[in-house]
């Protein structure tokens, strides 16, 4: 789509066009340097000095990329799939830069800062997912398995990604209208406040969306840090064992509570909690696909 804004010709791109141009960019670096699995032979191979630190100015830190230089905060929780997942994230930040046109499109559609940045790191997160879990593969696994948070931990361990990527990788696969909901506890960030702040009658992190991911089909988003209601299924979820998926009817965790409620399906896995609304039922199983797991 095209626009004039005071007499400029600008491109629109869509939410799938968007992230059709960040599948394009990866899977071109992907294929000429099909001999680098390693995040970290490639950011050498890209040019790249990777430094880790265990020290980092934000609690919520965990990478930065600045000019020909990779930041990495290491942690002692931090497990090596995580430590891959964001090394990629930040490849992905130098590699839309690279792309002029594309740069470009993304700072005339996205306006203020605070737009521009939320849509970047969504891109990014796209794309460390598909250099881990190539669409490719996991669309014909979810083909033959159906779509589900049951896989999660299958396709981690198959792919040596982290449980994160594949959730965002299972979602952006999927062919029905649904949305990937990642939860945890952690403190609460207010706009207005360069502080943290507690929670009266709380002595632990509130529990509130890290990450979402809808589907290519879906035009609606979740956004980060909306507060996880005490009597939801993602709140049963952290209570369940690990491992332990629940199903039933909950409603979407939206920021203004517009009130829908759909079928849920939501594990608990490490830290968080892994929860797929799905706005409308998912495609029937291809059973003439061969079963991969």
């Amino acid at each position: 789509m095209r626009q004039f804004e005071q007499g400029k010709l600008i491109h629109v791109l869509s939410e799938r066009q968007l992230r059709e141009r960040v599948f394009i960019i990866v899977q071109e670096v992907r294929a000429c340097y099909s001999h680098l699995n390693d995040p970290y032979a490639l950011a050498r191979e890209l040019g790249y000095k990777v430094v880790e630190s265990s020290s980092a100015s934000s609690p919520m830190f965990e990478g930065a990329s600045l000019d020909h230089v990779i930041f990495l905060r290491t942690y002692d929780c931090l497990n090596e799939e995580r430590k891959r997942f964001t090394l990629y994230h930040e490849i992905c930040h130098g590699l839309l830069r690279k792309d002029e046109w594309f740069w470009s499109v993304l700072h005339d559609q996205f306006k203020s800062d605070r737009d521009f940045s939320y849509v970047k790191e969504r891109l990014c997160n796209i794309g460390a997912a598909e250099f881990l879990l190539p669409r490719s593969s996991i669309s014909n696994i979810l083909a033959s398995e159906g779509v589900s948070v049951a896989h999660i931990s299958k396709l981690a361990n198959q792919f040596r990604a982290s449980k994160l990527a594949t959730a965002i990788q299972i979602a952006d696969c999927a062919t029905h209208e649904c949305i990937m909901v990642v939860a945890t506890r952690m403190l609460d960030f207010t706009q207005n406040l360069s502080r943290l702040i507690e929670f009266p009658g709380s002595n632990k992190p509130r529990l509130v969306v890290e990450y979402s991911m809808p589907s290519t089909t879906t035009k609606y988003k979740v956004a980060r840090y909306v507060p996880i209601r005490s009597n939801s299924i993602i709140a049963s979820a952290e209570e369940a064992p690990a491992g332990v998926m629940l199903t039933g009817r909950d409603l979407v965790p939206f920021k203004f509570r517009t009130r829908w409620e759909v079928e849920v399906e939501a594990v608990r896995l490490g830290s968080r909690i892994y929860a797929l609304f799905n706005l409308k039922p998912p495609q029937p199983v291809d059973d003439r696909q061969l079963s991969l797991f």
